[in-house]
């Protein structure tokens, strides 16, 4: 690794340290001692991660749009806490996609127990209507009415398949919402992870799931799948990004200002084929 600037230093050792020693997935309980790492949302309410999609679904659907429609959530970590909440509002089924983190069973018994408790249902009348899954090759093709995630893109290396297998599940008039956060996820640092080489990046810095994906390979690789993609958000954090500026490294030379300095990113697909979901 190229000698570093004494200010990045602070940035460095933290990320050597966490690719060299930590496992991918980091444990909960670990996490909040980490400093500059954070918890997932879906370990701490099960409405929290449906309020982020309510803010972008409700102008598209209405307020009711889990009502009778099918819902895949991908990446949903370690409960379905999401998935129950879709549920308690009217989804028809959801599916809970988690192929890397296992369920913490205690904590998601009681994020059940939470949500049906807010909802005045049943638990075992919310959990029937949800299923967890470790893979997308048991879903039926066309049994999905909205695909859903929220910070997992950035971390997902293989998207053309990814997006081949959503094409699969998602049936005509289907739509996709990702909330996608192109941060370095050492969140002290937003955008560090652009000052460094692929060899440099792949053997000393990254944790092992984040491929330093920018808002246009998203997009990109979606319309090669014959997707509509609206981008709805594109925001950068601007002060952050003018301490890096002039450091990014060259391998990102391609990309211009407005696809690198991108920090959260709301991409809504629709196919080119077919109409809106009826509300």
């Amino acid at each position: 690794m190229p000698l570093p600037l004494l200010r990045d230093l602070p940035y460095l050792l933290p990320r050597v340290i966490r690719r060299k020693c930590l496992p991918t997935a980091v444990p909960r309980a670990l996490s909040a001692w980490l400093p500059g790492f954070r918890a997932n949302a879906g370990t701490r309410s099960c409405a929290q991660v449906l309020k982020l999609y309510d803010q972008w679904l409700v102008p598209k659907f209405g307020i009711e749009w889990p009502r009778g429609r099918r819902i895949l959530e991908v990446g949903i970590g370690a409960t379905n806490s999401s998935a129950y909440e879709a549920a308690a509002r009217g989804a028809t089924s959801a599916v809970a996609f988690e192929p890397f983190v296992a369920l913490d069973a205690p904590l998601d018994a009681t994020l059940l127990a939470e949500c049906a408790q807010r909802h005045g249902l049943e638990p075992g009348a919310i959990a029937a209507k949800v299923s967890r899954a470790t893979s997308l090759d048991p879903l039926a093709e066309a049994s999905i009415d909205l695909v859903l995630s929220n910070s997992v893109l950035e971390h997902v290396s293989g998207m053309d398949a990814l997006t081949r297998d959503l094409g699969r599940v998602l049936a005509p008039g289907g739509a996709m919402l990702h909330l996608v956060d192109y941060r370095d996820h050492f969140f002290r640092y937003p955008y560090h992870h652009l000052l460094w080489s692929d060899s440099v990046w792949a053997r000393w810095l990254n944790p092992g799931d984040l491929p330093r994906w920018r808002i246009r390979d998203h997009v990109e690789c979606f319309e090669r799948h014959g997707w509509n993609v609206e981008t709805l958000r594109a925001s950068p954090l601007a002060a952050e990004f003018e301490k890096v500026r002039g450091r990014i490294h060259p391998r990102f030379g391609s990309y211009d200002e407005s696809a690198l300095s991108t920090a959260f990113g709301i991409l809504f697909l629709t196919r080119r084929d077919s109409n809106l979901p009826l509300t």
